[in-house]
């Protein structure tokens, strides 16, 4: 409410809509603090679930600023463009956010310039890793999405064509307005920690679980004999296969609800027989599959992906109850400025 004595922690924020803009919450604060402090939330999460004196490695970390290479904008009903309040109510113009990619910036301008949005509520902009522009209009007035999108392939841009993103060695396909890691400099260093941690072998069996396009397994696809992806979205799932289809690996990928886990994808798990297993859920975690972990008996490894640190020592406190080992903990500074967590742990057992 008041600032009766300011810490020496405290920096000036970088954007002139901090506090306004419900995007970023930490820019007050230095990015080395930020870490200091997520690393701190996670701990206090585990520490209430029994969980202490962790592993931590070393933090996988960003660029503090310029690292979102897709962004999610809402327009007002007065032609505002830019980003929601804290609160979600109101639209905060904005002309330049300091956490997108110079090149998205670019983009954006043109769209705020050149775009009919009149009768449009919603659009995504995103560029791949090869630099091609998607855009897609996600609410509004049918016929203001219709020209919106007409203006979109005007200029070259995508719509429903598939985007480009690298994963390790391998490509995988979004479309706009699908999930990607928004960091993509961090996304690479992601994929690599993984590699490395679960130190895979040409014999394993890789379960990939809420798989998305597959950007894990895919990026591990040469260090395994075989993978499954399993992931609720269909369209996701379409877009995994299509980047198998070029690959010619050993990989199938399905979709499947993995919060009410039926006896088709049971037998389908089990005949699988994974040896290492790969959870990247939502901020929900991976309860259903924890509490399912019988299909996963043979499973030495678990390498587990989470953006909400509560989920996430919930559902290794089960593991560990259920004599897996924490053997290692870290961030992943996927989203600077914010307030959301992003880390990565590796549970290990022996047969």
């Amino acid at each position: 409410i008041d600032i009766i004595q300011q810490s020496n922690l405290r920096q000036p924020p970088n954007c002139a809509h901090f506090q306004s803009c419900g995007g970023c919450q930490l820019q007050h604060i230095s990015h080395a603090q930020q870490l200091e402090i997520k690393l701190s939330a996670v701990d206090d999460h585990f520490y209430r679930n029994g969980l202490t004196k962790l592993s931590w490695q070393t933090p996988l970390v960003s660029s503090s600023y310029a690292y979102r290479h897709r962004a999610r904008l809402h327009v007002s009903t007065s032609g505002k463009v830019g980003f929601l309040t804290a609160k979600g109510k109101d639209v905060v113009h904005v002309d330049q956010c300091p956490v997108m990619t110079d090149a998205l910036t670019e983009q954006l301008k043109i769209v705020k310039k050149d775009a009919p949005l009149v009768g449009l509520n919603q659009f995504e902009l995103v560029i791949d890793d090869i630099g091609k522009t998607g855009c897609i209009g996600l609410r509004g007035e049918h016929s203001a999405v219709e020209s919106f999108h007409f203006w979109v392939e005007q200029q070259g841009w995508f719509v429903k064509e598939d985007l480009e993103y690298r994963a390790g060695k391998s490509i995988v396909y979004a479309k706009p307005g699908s999930f990607t890691q928004v960091n993509r400099q961090i996304n690479t260093e992601m994929l690599k920690q993984a590699e490395n941690w679960i130190d895979l072998s040409e014999h394993d069996h890789l379960l990939d679980l809420f798989c998305g396009n597959g950007n894990f397994s895919l990026a591990l696809a040469s260090k395994v004999s075989k993978i499954l992806g399993l992931e609720s979205n269909s369209d996701a799932i379409l877009l995994a296969k299509a980047s198998v289809a070029h690959k010619k690996c050993d990989a199938q990928f399905r979709a499947a609800d993995l919060y009410s886990i039926n006896s088709e994808v049971a037998e389908a798990v089990k005949e699988f027989n994974p040896s290492v297993v790969l959870l990247d859920p939502p901020r929900t975690g991976a309860e259903q599959v924890i509490e399912n972990r019988t299909l996963l008996s043979n499973a030495t490894k678990i390498l587990y992906v989470s953006c909400d640190p509560s989920t996430l020592a919930r559902d290794v406190k089960k593991l560990v109850n259920d004599k897996w080992h924490l053997s290692k903990i870290g961030l992943i500074d996927m989203f600077p400025q914010t307030r959301h967590i992003e880390c990565m742990a590796l549970l290990t057992r022996s047969r």
